[in-house]
């Protein structure tokens, strides 16, 4: 990761600490994102743990509706997050975020009744499914190529940092004072994010150039101004269309496959289970039977998740997108393969005390592999790889479809363990996310340190090139 301060480029220096400050800034609702995920799993084992001292108890298929709920309202969200990115600007609608995820923790500190849970549940998906697709957009919108997956990462890197932070307030606060803390950053993100300029790329668009030239000159000082400007006119170029043209264009061959390649990506980085793990953390040291503290456990997997997460930042810009993903796709095959492995072993009878390091190394070893690529690199991939016109119609389907599946897998967890056992689930994980390095090797385009028009030029010459080799 470059200096925060400024960045040197042959010939020239730019500052960049106004792209990192605005990334500050929206880690604050990001941290608030992680943390309605890391609630998860100490209040879920709590709620229904006989032993627990808590005043609402739930069952097994309640805990996995709590479990979900989160990943449902992030389909809303996501469509709520498009229609309203067709009529405002990004930063207007990531404010909008930061409201129902308010609520979110409203509802937690009034709960009197599983029913007020799970409308916190809901809020709080629905906060984030507006939030996560806005945030990539807007940062690749405002960053310079050379950062631009650095900022996406640091961010993705924040919540699980949030992540971390919930699973260590979990065992000793209450779920209302959990609440309490939690509303803090999400006051904070509103108020200092609202003084943060909107992206040039939406003044461009609807024809603003003064406000776009006082936005470019906030967030890059050194730009060439005629230059940038004229770069910006050539991506926004037909982007202010109707919703039937976008719709065609939508479906040309070039755009209909970048949407089908990323939305496989996502399908592997879903079977990768990472929101799953998280929610059922604890759950899951529990029945691995190890002798030492699942609270604790769970606060080191976490802790392993954040230091991951921030080295993915320094060379998320350096080795590569594809090389991130292979590497983690392996990674995370191979932590799959050795859970499955323990849980195979205590089928056997085997001695839990010592095996308990299997089982520890293994989430520790998915923790830092899922976060160096298949956790961040997506949301880097989608800022990129689509014009101007399509961005917003191209995050609903990634991110509503991603919500979906992962609404899907989280709901399906519970289910499917006691049909078929530990073993069979994460072997059967393990081995389809092995498919996502070939995938990723013929099939991800490679974008690091291009800018956005650079990035459609070489997609549209790879399709040109092609489409002639054919003829």
């Amino acid at each position: 990761m470059s200096s925060i301060k400024n960045l040197k480029i042959p010939g020239k220096k730019i500052t960049v600490w106004p792209q990192w400050l605005t990334a500050l800034a929206i880690s604050l609702e990001t941290i608030v994102s992680g943390l309605a995920n890391g609630w998860a799993s100490p209040y879920l084992a709590q709620l229904i743990s006989a032993e627990a001292d808590v005043s609402l108890k739930m069952t097994d298929i309640e805990a996995s509706w709590m479990a979900s709920l989160l990943s449902f309202g992030r389909v809303i969200g996501a469509f709520i997050g498009a229609f309203c990115q067709e009529y405002t600007g990004l930063k207007t609608v990531l404010l909008l975020s930061g409201l129902p995820l308010i609520c979110s923790w409203v509802l937690s500190i009034c709960a009197t009744s599983i029913l007020w849970l799970y409308l916190s549940r809901f809020c709080s998906g629905l906060g984030s499914g507006i939030m996560w697709p806005t945030m990539s957009l807007y940062l690749s919108e405002i960053a310079n190529p050379a950062i631009r997956g650095s900022l996406i990462s640091f961010n993705v890197s924040i919540a699980s940092l949030g992540m971390f932070l919930g699973n260590v307030m979990g065992p000793y606060l209450s779920m209302e004072m959990f609440a309490y803390v939690s509303l803090v950053p999400n006051v904070l993100f509103m108020i200092l994010f609202s003084l943060i300029p909107e992206s040039p790329y939406h003044y461009v668009l609807h024809g603003n150039i003064d406000k776009a030239e006082a936005s470019l000159k906030w967030f890059q000082r050194e730009a060439d101004m005629k230059a940038k400007m004229q770069e910006f006119q050539d991506f926004v170029n037909g982007a202010n269309t109707s919703i039937l043209t976008k719709f065609k264009d939508f479906l040309l061959p070039v755009n209909l496959k970048n949407i089908l390649i990323l939305f496989g990506l996502n399908l592997f980085v879903q079977t990768s289970s990472f929101t799953t793990i998280n929610a059922y953390a604890e759950i899951i040291v529990i029945n691995a039977k190890v002798n030492i503290t699942p609270s604790i456990v769970v606060m080191a997997l976490c802790f392993s998740t954040v230091v991951a997460g921030f080295i993915a930042i320094f060379v998320v810009d350096k080795f590569g997108r594809k090389n991130l993903l292979i590497l983690s796709s392996i990674g995370v095959t191979i932590s799959y393969l050795a859970l499955g492995l323990h849980f195979y072993l205590l089928s056997l009878n085997f001695d839990p005390e010592k095996l308990t390091w299997l089982p520890i190394t293994s989430l520790l070893s998915f923790n830092l592999f899922v976060s160096y690529g298949l956790a961040t690199v997506p949301s880097t991939l989608l800022g990129e790889m689509f014009p101007a016109n399509l961005k917003n119609l191209a995050s609903l389907c990634i991110f509503s479809t991603n919500a979906l599946l992962t609404f899907v897998f989280v709901k399906c967890f519970q289910p499917f363990v006691n049909l078929t056992g530990e073993t069979i689930v994460f072997w059967s994980y393990g081995l389809f996310v092995l498919g996502a390095v070939p995938y990723v090797m013929y099939l991800i385009p490679e974008t690091t340190g291009k800018s956005l028009l650079e990035i459609q030029q070489s997609i549209k010459n790879k399709l040109y090139d092609l489409s002639k080799s054919k003829l």
